[in-house]
C-alpha cells in the first residue's frame, strides 16, 4: 500500500509540475536600444562598420556639401584636356540663337546672388536702364551623362543647338547632333554673371529672345 501511495504522490507532482509550465510567462526579449547618431559615429570609426543607413547619411552629406554656395571651376573648352568633378561651369548657353545681345542693357530689375546657387546669398541689384560693364552667359553642369558615341564612352555635357550636343570623350570637347542619344539628357542650370559699378554677381533670370518682356536686352538670331 505505501508504494502504491507514492506512486499516486509522484504521479500528482508530476501533473502539477506540467501545468505549471506551461502558465510560466514568456521570457521577454530584450529591445534593442538604437545607436545614438554619435554612437554611430564612433561604431563607424572604429569598427569600420557600413550599413545602408549610414551609406545614405553620407550620400545626402555629400549631396549637401555639392550645394554648398560657393565659386565654382570654369571649363574652357577650347584649352581643358579634363574636366572636374560637377557641379563646375562652362561658357554658353542652351538653345537656338541663345546668348545674343543688342547692348548690355537691363530692361528689368534683377538681383544678383553671391554665387550661382539658388541658396547663395543676395548680394544686390542692377535697375532697370542700368547699362552693365558685362553680362556672361554660363551653363552650370551639375550632372553628366555617360553614352557610347562612334563606339567609344563619352560623357554628354549640354545640349547645344539644333540637335547637337556637347561631348567629352576623356581628351578632347566634341560638338554633334548624333541620331540618338543612349540616355537622359545631362541635368544642368543656365546661369548669368553681371558685372556693373563694382557689383558682381549671378541671376538665372536670362529671359527669351522673343519675349519683349525679357529683362536682357537679347537679339533674336533669325
Amino acid at each position: 500500500m505505501k508504494i502504491i501511495y507514492f506512486l499516486l504522490l509522484a504521479l500528482l507532482y508530476s501533473c502539477s509540475s506540467t501545468e505549471t509550465e506551461k502558465v510560466k510567462p514568456a521570457k521577454k526579449e530584450k529591445i534593442k536600444k538604437p545607436l545614438t547618431e554619435k554612437e554611430k559615429k564612433w561604431r563607424n570609426y572604429y569598427e569600420g562598420y557600413v550599413d545602408s543607413e549610414n551609406t545614405e547619411g553620407s550620400a545626402k552629406e555629400d549631396s549637401e556639401e555639392s550645394n554648398s554656395p560657393r565659386e565654382l571651376s570654369i571649363v574652357h573648352q577650347n584649352t581643358a584636356k579634363e574636366i572636374p568633378a560637377p557641379p563646375f561651369l562652362m561658357y554658353g548657353c542652351q538653345g537656338e540663337c541663345c546668348g545674343i545681345l543688342k547692348s548690355n542693357l537691363i530692361k528689368d530689375t534683377l538681383t544678383l546672388k553671391k554665387y550661382p546657387f539658388f541658396a547663395s546669398e543676395v548680394i544686390g541689384k542692377v535697375e532697370k536702364g542700368d547699362v552693365a560693364s558685362s553680362i556672361t552667359h554660363f551653363i552650370k553642369i551639375l550632372e553628366p551623362k555617360t553614352t557610347i558615341y562612334n563606339e567609344n564612352e563619352v560623357k554628354v555635357l549640354h545640349y547645344v543647338s539644333e540637335g547637337s550636343y556637347l561631348f567629352f570623350d576623356g581628351k578632347n570637347f566634341i560638338i554633334d547632333a548624333p541620331q540618338k542619344i543612349l540616355v537622359d539628357d545631362p541635368v544642368v542650370e543656365e546661369w548669368v554673371k553681371i558685372n556693373h559699378k563694382g557689383l558682381s554677381g549671378w541671376t538665372q533670370s536670362i529671359g527669351d529672345p522673343m519675349d519683349p518682356e525679357s529683362p536682357l536686352d537679347l537679339r533674336w538670331c533669325g
